[in-house]
C-alpha cells in the first residue's frame, strides 16, 4: 500500500517580499490548506518554513 505524504518548503512572509514575484509564502500556504481540509483528501503535510 503506498502512502501518500507532502512537503511543502516555502518562505515567510517577509522573505517572499525580498523575492522574485510568483513565490508562494508560508503564512497563506498553512491558512489555505486549514481553509480547504474539507474539499481535498488528507494525508499529512510537513510545512518547513524559511526565514533569514
Amino acid at each position: 500500500m503506498k502512502q501518500i505524504i507532502g512537503v511543502e518548503i516555502v518562505p515567510v512572509n517577509a522573505l517572499k517580499r525580498q523575492m522574485s514575484s510568483g513565490v508562494g509564502y508560508g503564512e497563506m500556504l498553512v491558512h489555505d490548506m486549514e481553509r480547504l481540509q474539507r474539499v481535498f483528501p488528507t494525508f499529512p503535510v510537513k510545512v518547513i518554513l524559511i526565514d533569514v
